[in-house]
């Protein structure tokens, strides 16, 4: 569920049931040929589907007739590529033959088939979760001996990738070579091998290393040529080495390796990373709550009969009070948080100390995390703690959607506040004022989602909400793709950039940010919201976004107060060749780049061209507004204001 499509309801176009029908079958049916008979019948055309699997070769699905169709091949990528480290994140593509481009079905299709992609990685992020809980259970359960160890290693990590081969290599007390201990799909019994520390099968083993990715192991100057024969018998061509350890002396590397040249994608490498890598606090964890719950005995029955007779209450009546009661009966330190790691609720006194237990609870769509204190007088114990993870996450569930629900009463006004006549904006603007106790907000931070397809997820809505509450004493309101928060004090812009990076870079939502520092009232709201959007508008930035202030004081503040008659006057004056070229955009952009940077290279990094494109360019420049060049000074100022003017109005 995402912010659009509660606020919105479906996307724009056809709203019959017959092609809604279409969106839900294909986002939840499961059924290859049947999803592909959907989507043909629904588009009227031959379809294929090319989709990615976690450590595998693509599926490819399609129409009987597609290959020996004639019409035109149309391609439509679910989602726009990623590019991580030099690496391609690959997504679902559609392809279709002889398409109306008319179709009114077609934005359902693509419409479910992203929700279907969407919901496979959801799920793989549940799976990661569910088998450190299994490895925390099978270590507090005693099995925490090396062999243990390795086993579940190697079947958890089969579960979470399903690679063709699995095999693990460890060390023991950082001696100078690494052992082959046990392995998973390898057919030659004498694969088991031992390699000097630092080097593995394609790549090195050293702990302070990420994992190694290896696209084809038959042309990689790392490999190790006294496993050659091995490698070349096992058909083995390519894969990912990830280091782990626990804290008892042994270390090694997981080798995940494919029967097939084709690279691990970033994704995969990274679930795949955070999954080992978690491997040492996960069995810290486990030993620590055994070895404080042999110190005391089990409860008696009785005991046992009440604590879930007080959990059952609890969910029963959503109450966070009795919850609270029996974490305290239960002499337990519990934190609830969203997905950002903001506290919703926490026990009385919760330490500061790394938690004994944490995982990740919630009932769809509301997520978050529990974490755990065992206090030294009582432990956790285990016929309780399914009805205690149960009852936790029904309560940050209904938290959550409580905080849902004043957003979206308050982003109701916040529309209307923008919709309506001035008399009719002051009159709500006092009537909500009243009601909420509103400060003076002196800033206004517009955040435009650049996921044009799925919009803000509702769990990040709630955790922005909850950080600038928390943070800043914002409001924070939804409108379509945006969202809006009013400041009562206002921030530097580096306040902002941070925010932006924490959406984009760490949670990967690509955005655009801007502020107005003003003082914002039922007058100056409709002008601060209009100015962001067409300062953002004229930004033309990466796909990636980034924060900019829209302050009146600077350049294109100046240029909105300007007469824009004026300003057009001197656009044609300065531009007018320009105008009418074929290539106006590219050429305008190009000079404003360089004119700002007065650099070849800068300007060819900044729109990601070569730089004798860039030069090319610059002469057609020259040519068309017969100048010599762009080195006087009057000339570089004044076609600077005139590109950035045409920019901006764009």
């Amino acid at each position: 569920m995402t912010l659009y499509s509660v606020l919105h309801g479906p996307s724009v176009g056809d709203q019959s049931p017959e092609s809604a029908r279409l969106r839900w079958f294909v986002e939840v049916n499961s059924g290859e040929q049947s999803t592909v008979a959907a989507l043909e019948r629904g588009l009227d055309c031959p379809i294929r589907l090319w989709w990615p699997t976690p450590f595998r070769r693509p599926v490819i699905m399609e129409s009987p007739s597609y290959r020996d169709s004639m019409g035109a091949r149309e391609c439509f990528p679910l989602l726009p590529e990623v590019f991580t480290a030099g690496h391609t994140h690959v997504s679902p593509i559609l392809f279709t033959k002889g398409l109306n481009r008319n179709n009114p079905w077609l934005h359902h299709a693509l419409d479910g088939l992203r929700a279907r992609w969407v919901a496979q990685e959801q799920s793989l992020q549940d799976t990661m979760f569910h088998l450190w809980n299994s490895i925390w259970l099978h270590i507090y359960q005693g099995e925490d001996k090396p062999e243990d160890i390795f086993a579940l290693l190697i079947e958890n990590a089969y579960q979470l990738s399903g690679a063709p081969v699995i095999y693990v290599a460890a060390r023991r007390d950082s001696a100078d070579s690494i052992q082959t201990v046990k392995n998973q799909g390898i057919v030659n019994p004498h694969f088991g091998f031992r390699l000097k520390v630092g080097y593995g099968v394609g790549g090195y083993v050293t702990q302070s290393q990420r994992s190694v990715m290896i696209p084809d192991y038959r042309s990689s100057s790392l490999r190790d040529t006294t496993v050659t024969a091995l490698i070349d018998d096992e058909g083995i061509l390519s894969g990912t080495i990830v280091p782990w350890c626990i804290p008892t002396g042994l270390d090694g590397v997981l080798y995940v390796t494919h029967r097939q040249p084709k690279q691990v994608s970033p994704r995969d490498a990274s679930i795949l990373e955070h999954f080992v890598r978690a491997l040492g606090p996960v069995y810290l964890s486990a030993l620590d709550s055994r070895h404080r719950n042999k110190q005391f005995p089990k409860p008696q029955g009785q005991q046992v009969s009440a604590i879930l007779a007080k959990l059952r209450s609890a969910r029963q009546q959503e109450s966070i009070s009795i919850f609270s009661e029996v974490t305290q009966a239960l002499k337990l330190s519990v934190s609830l948080a969203d997905e950002w790691g903001q506290a919703i609720f926490d026990s009385i006194d919760t330490p500061l100390t790394r938690p004994s237990l944490q995982v990740r609870i919630g009932v769809d769509p509301y997520w978050g995390k529990l974490s755990l204190w065992n206090d030294d007088s009582n432990p956790i114990y285990p016929s309780v703690w399914p009805d205690f993870v149960e009852t936790a996450a029904i309560l940050l569930a209904t938290m959550q959607a409580k905080a849902w629900k004043d957003i979206l009463h308050q982003s109701q006004w916040f529309r209307s506040m923008l919709q309506c006549d001035p008399q009719s904006a002051k009159s709500l603007w006092e009537d909500y004022g009243s009601c909420h106790m509103l400060p003076q907000f002196q800033q206004i931070v517009g955040i435009q989602c650049l996921n044009s397809t799925h919009g803000w997820p509702l769990n990040t809505v709630l955790s922005l909400n909850r950080y600038l509450t928390n943070k800043f004493h914002g409001v924070l309101f939804a409108e379509e793709h945006w969202l809006w928060s009013l400041i009562p004090q206002a921030r530097p812009d580096a306040i902002w950039q941070n925010l932006w990076r924490l959406l984009s870079h760490d949670h990967g939502l690509p955005c655009q940010m801007s502020s107005v520092s003003t003082i914002v009232s039922a007058d100056t709201l409709q002008t601060a919201v209009s100015q962001i959007r067409e300062w953002t508008r004229s930004l033309q930035s990466s796909s990636q976004g980034g924060y900019y202030a829209a302050r009146v004081n600077n350049v294109s503040g100046m240029l909105n107060a300007i007469d824009s008659q004026h300003l057009e006057n001197m656009v044609q004056h300065w531009l007018g060749p320009l105008l009418h070229h074929d290539s106006t955009k590219d050429l305008i952009d190009t000079l404003y780049h360089y004119l700002a940077t007065g650099s070849i290279s800068a300007t060819a990094e900044q729109l990601f061209l070569h730089p004798n494109t860039v030069r090319y360019r610059l002469a057609k420049i020259c040519d068309a507004l017969e100048i010599s060049n762009l080195e006087d000074i009057s000339i570089r100022e004044n076609l600077w204001l005139a590109s950035k003017f045409w920019r901006f109005r764009q």
